[in-house]
């Protein structure tokens, strides 16, 4: 009897353990760059810390909500710690991140690797973003024409850029650089005292603009039908011009040619 009890009272504990690990589970596909962040930082804890470390971000955004986030880094000693930590995690990644959105490129001549996120909405964006920043506000709002963000970014390298290329004009932000539609902010900082940056910018969201080959390919149509409206309104093909002066008349007597508008024939008298 009280192995029995002991097996129920164990068994509430059994099965809350079971489901904290389904979380953990269903929770580690979705935390990918957090993930990377951490494997950085625990490398740079052990004595791998490199030299000359850099990270740029580079977030675009279009006006429908879709776009791509890259994230360069040039780590010389931890390179290959950087590439195998993405392609794991890629290849544990589940249906919450699909593959073909995640990818990871290496420039041996850049001496440096990115990786790359696709996403469709600003959903997708956002659970990309909260797994290593603060999202305090990230909107795209078409009807009233406003795009805004608010968020930290991690600082844990010698040097960090974020690179945010607008769907519109800047209205307000703090970048330390701005040109034309892309806002740039710069830090510097160490892996050994990480730290947090804010950012924010706002601007208007403005439709996409006509790709060049569309655009020509619609100025050729437009000559083309212009053309072909002059010559059809010209008649088509030339004609042969017929003189609308009246006809010579005859005299159906003895045959001599009438004066215009004559009724007697001058050369015989008979009416004709």
């Amino acid at each position: 009897m009280g192995q029995a009890r002991n097996s129920s009272e164990l068994s509430p504990n059994i099965r809350s353990a079971r489901r904290s690990a389904m979380r953990s589970k269903q929770a580690l596909p979705q935390r990918v760059l957090f993930f990377i962040l951490m494997a950085l930082l625990l490398a740079g804890a052990c004595g791998y810390a490199p030299k000359n470390e850099e990270v740029i971000l580079q977030l675009r955004v279009r006006p429908d909500g879709s776009g791509i986030m890259h994230i360069d880094i040039s780590l010389q000693t931890l390179r290959e710690l950087w590439i195998s930590s993405c392609k794991a995690l890629i290849e544990r990644s589940s249906s919450s991140i699909p593959k073909e959105k995640i990818q990871v490129e290496e420039r041996p001549s850049e001496d440096r690797c990115r990786l790359s996120v696709h996403f469709q909405n600003f959903q997708e964006l956002r659970s990309h973003l909260e797994e290593t920043n603060t999202v305090r506000r990230l909107t795209l709002d078409p009807g009233n024409r406003r795009f805004e963000i608010d968020m930290d970014v991690d600082v844990n390298f010698e040097k960090t850029e974020f690179i945010l290329d607008l769907p519109g004009t800047p209205l307000q932000h703090n970048a330390h650089e701005a040109r034309g539609r892309q806002l740039i902010w710069r830090w510097t900082g160490s892996s050994y005292s990480p730290r947090k940056e804010r950012i924010w910018a706002s601007s208007t969201v403005e439709p996409e603009m006509i790709s060049p080959g569309l655009l020509v390919l619609i100025v050729i149509l437009m000559g083309v039908a212009a053309l072909g409206f002059l010559f059809l309104r010209q008649g088509g093909l030339p004609r042969l011009s017929v003189s609308r002066a009246p006809a010579q008349r005859f005299c159906p007597h003895c045959g001599a040619p009438l004066l215009p508008g004559a009724r007697f024939c001058s050369h015989c008298g008979r009416p004709v």
